[in-house]
């Protein structure tokens, strides 16, 4: 059976769902950032699901970099970090939509770079109400000057 029709058989003769995908790519002296943002929804849910996902490669040596590889290693950014947003999420005039009034952030947790700084963000109905949507938190370059490995190759490839 070819692909197609084993989509036909598995989901009905006709689509009971939607994806809209799109990227957007920007180059910034070596790194080239891809931000991919997507919107599915699936017939009969109660929700729809959203979601974005950012890589940085470099285009000189095509290494993909982890946020870990901005920092200064052993720095306490990670504790830094996570004590800076669970303050914005303490002083959030809607704390009601917050599952919890704190976050742990660490390498994992999923970033975009900015003119000025750093945007972590937390996927719908990760750390707050679906409904509130996805929650971005902007850290400025400026408050992360004692964390930043600025000799390192991530940050060299932008700046």
């Amino acid at each position: 059976m070819a692909p197609c029709e084993e989509y036909a058989v598995y989901n009905g003769p006709h689509d009971t769902s939607i994806l809209d995908a799109g990227y957007t790519l920007s180059k910034k002296k070596d790194l080239l950032m891809i931000d991919q943002n997507g919107y599915m929804y699936y017939l009969g849910a109660a929700h729809n699901y959203s979601f974005r996902n950012t890589v940085f490669i470099d285009l000189t040596t095509g290494v993909q970099y982890r946020s870990s590889d901005l920092f200064r290693k052993d720095s306490g950014v990670w504790d830094y970090l996570s004590n800076t947003i669970t303050a914005k999420i303490r002083e959030s005039t809607d704390e009601m939509i917050y599952f919890d009034d704190s976050v742990s952030i660490g390498p994992g947790t999923k970033f975009a770079l900015t003119d000025d700084g750093i945007d972590f963000y937390f996927e719908k109905g990760e750390i707050a109400a679906n409904a509130a949507g996805m929650q971005v938190f902007h850290v400025p370059y400026s408050d992360l000057a004692d964390y930043l490995d600025t000799e390192g190759a991530f940050w060299r490839s932008f700046n």
